[in-house]
């Protein structure tokens, strides 16, 4: 009955076979073995029926906001992320120049954390000569000492060293571009804690840490593009999410997790959603086809696991409900297609179905009876297919072929 009833919900239950619900295995076998007769009108309808469950699972990706093609979600999961990082980019500078307009650019500035950190550095290297050569240039233009005849830098000096700094971190490029990006975030971040001192102590430490906090994102959203597009940004969303969709199947949800967190927000449902594909799909030889049993085992085995939850929690609640009853639906015409047996077999078993004294002839008693009160061509219900005839052939002298008469009777129902 659970099967009936997914197929209800998504509108379908005419299209299936008995076998697709059926609980007698010996019944399964039967009807699912007379689908190999030639020009079988139960392969026609079974076919139809899988056609149908295929169409419903692209309904799902679309009506949950997926889409279909891979090349575009990864571009648009591309464009999203630089726009996002763009965007946070020029609020954050956007501020920073506010703090200068606020704080004279002639103002000293003790560059004291800068200096710790390349001294530190200088020292495990062997020496400030072992230093990149703008490493040096920046030691050397902070460190100017606090004795006779020196003197600190100034905030516009410090200031544009950091947007240097910045612009070889998100453009790659100015006199930094060459250093490695761990080691201008790390003169980066240090830059920026001498410089909110300065901030600070001018009435504009809000705004700095704000300004801090945007730039602390913007490099959250450079990580989230590295996890999932590789180091030089070159790979496609894609290509990571399918192997990771499909390991949900054993509990695997490290991979999949990651490239959702590193998904924007507003993204994430789309991203979720356009994956199922990948669920439909596993195991498919035709691309973007629904394979049953690929896509039964995915769903049995990620529910198993607790892994499914890692999909559905990003999914509209309709969208959950209907994927299980995909999943429903799909696993009953599994478990009939597993029942199916040779035309052989089905000999064997048709021979205790129509012999003298067996189910048919007891069925054909009530069929007479039927038909001479409705008429054949309506008999037991069966409009047009004329069901007392059909069993009556298959008793008679001059019988159909039985598999014929059976596979016709059935599709009947």
């Amino acid at each position: 009955q659970d099967v009936i009833d997914a197929a209800k919900r998504l509108g379908m239950e005419d299209l299936l076979l008995p076998s697709h619900f059926s609980k007698n295995p010996t019944y399964r076998a039967i009807e699912q073995g007379l689908k190999s007769v030639p020009a079988s009108q139960l392969a026609a309808q079974e076919h139809s029926a899988i056609s149908a469950l295929s169409q419903k699972a692209d309904d799902l990706i679309e009506m949950a906001g997926g889409q279909q093609s891979r090349v575009a979600l990864s571009d648009k999961f591309k464009n999203e992320s630089i726009n996002a990082i763009d965007s946070l980019s020029s609020k954050a500078e956007g501020i920073y120049s506010e703090i200068g307009s606020a704080i004279s650019k002639t103002t000293p500035t003790r560059a004291d954390n800068t200096i710790a950190m390349l001294r530190a550095k200088a020292k495990t290297l062997g020496g400030i000569t072992n230093l990149s050569a703008p490493e040096k240039m920046v030691l050397s233009k902070f460190d100017h000492g606090t004795g006779v005849g020196k003197s600190l830098p100034t905030y516009g000096l410090v200031d544009n060293i950091r947007k240097q700094i910045g612009a070889a971190l998100n453009k790659n490029e100015g006199p930094f571009k060459d250093q490695t990006k761990a080691e201008l975030s790390r003169l980066y971040s240090a830059i920026t804690d001498d410089q909110a001192a300065v901030a600070a102590s001018s009435g504009m430490g809000e705004k700095w840490n704000l300004a801090k906090s945007l730039v602390s994102q913007r490099k959250q959203l450079e990580d989230h593009m590295v996890t999932a597009l590789g180091k030089d940004l070159s790979g496609t969303l894609s290509s990571k999410l399918s192997p990771a969709v499909q390991n949900l199947r054993k509990g695997n949800v490290k991979q999949f997790n990651q490239l959702i967190d590193a998904t924007p927000t507003h993204m994430r449902q789309e991203v979720v959603a356009s994956a199922l594909s990948d669920a439909f799909t596993l195991g498919s030889r035709k691309e973007q086809q629904l394979n049953i049993p690929g896509f039964v085992d995915w769903y049995s085995g990620a529910k198993r696991n607790g892994s499914l939850s890692a999909v559905t929690k990003h999914l509209p609640d309709d969208a959950t409900k209907r994927l299980h009853d995909l999943f429903v639906v799909a696993n009953g015409i599994r478990t009939a297609k597993n029942s199916e047996i040779s035309t052989g077999r089905i000999q064997s078993l048709l021979d205790q179905f129509d012999k003298d004294g067996g189910m048919v002839s007891k069925i054909y008693k009530i069929g007479k009876k039927a038909a001479a009160a409705e008429g054949a061509s309506s008999a037991l219900g069966l409009p047009g297919v004329g069901s007392a005839s059909v069993i009556a052939s298959s008793i008679s002298a001059e019988k159909t072929a039985r598999t014929v008469a059976a596979d016709k009777l059935i599709s009947s129902y």
